[in-house]
């Protein structure tokens, strides 16, 4: 039952509690306690992280890279986190899955273990489902080497083509191996990338496909991508991917002509010397 199915069965309950009153007393004596129950029923439900409204607030806002700044705000939310976890705060689940995004968006893995449990136990018992957060812990099990876990989560998720959802789908498939997989999960990869979330599945998909050896079907992403907002990735990638990746990424941002192959060889006039 979702929450708001919850939410609405309680209202119910509330009316008929007051009809019954007002049977047996009168209509002005219920009116106002159950208007105010109704009123606080209301209020908790928005404000309430069990009624999921907090919780779509929190949305992806794509990877960046690491810096001190980022990390140290992943620091302050694990203390946090312990804290509210070993008092037994109402709050923990919001802090976890805080720390959950704070660790995914510099891929910061490793320090997942705890939170990942938190939330795996959370998601349980809640009657809300948090996409995002799942499709997150889903990745970061199969980052944490809990592959048949992630797997399990992978499956609970909506099918479609949520770019968020297809980079986490892309990147667990790269993680198993599993790179065919993973080449249909980044299909829908935008050439004019809109924000950082297009950006992640975009670069996702040019490091498959190098690896797959189809750089040329890479480089009108790397055009776009340089042409538009995430140079500073091409840039990236011109500097730390692997040679054919790199060499492409310094194409992209015209640092270099383009290859030149056999046939453009030979179809070149030579001057004589």
């Amino acid at each position: 039952m979702s929450s708001w199915r919850v939410l609405v069965g309680a209202w119910l309950g509330i009316a008929g509690i007051a009809i019954a009153i007002a049977d047996r007393t009168s209509t002005a004596a219920v009116i106002a306690p159950v208007a105010t129950a109704a009123l606080v029923l209301a209020t908790a439900a928005l404000a309430s992280d069990y009624f999921g409204l907090r919780r779509r607030r929190q949305g992806w806002a794509g990877q960046h890279p690491p810096s001190a700044i980022a990390r140290a705000r992943v620091a302050a939310l694990a203390l946090r986190f312990h804290r509210e976890r070993d008092r037994g705060g109402l709050a923990t689940a919001t802090t976890a899955r805080e720390l959950l995004f704070a660790l995914a968006e510099i891929d910061a893995w490793a320090r997942a273990s705890d939170v990942v449990d938190f939330l795996s136990a959370d998601a349980a018992t809640r009657p809300v489902k948090d996409d995002v957060a799942d499709g997150l812990r889903a990745l970061a099990l199969a980052e944490l080497g809990r592959g048949a876990e992630a797997e399990r989560v992978l499956r609970e998720l909506p099918e479609g083509r949520d770019p968020m959802l297809a980079w986490v789908r892309a990147r667990i498939a790269m993680r198993a191996g599993k790179v065919a997989a993973a080449l249909v999960a980044t299909a829908d990869a935008r050439e004019d990338a809109r924000d950082a979330v297009d950006r992640d599945l975009a670069i996702v998909r040019v490091r498959l496909l190098a690896q797959t050896g189809s750089i040329d079907r890479a480089r009108p992403l790397l055009a776009a991508l340089a042409r538009g907002r995430f140079r500073t990735d091409v840039e990236a990638l011109a500097m730390t991917a692997s040679a054919g990746l790199a060499v492409a990424a310094q194409e992209a941002l015209g640092l270099r002509a383009g290859y030149r192959t056999a046939s453009d060889e030979l179809a070149s006039p030579r001057i004589a010397c």
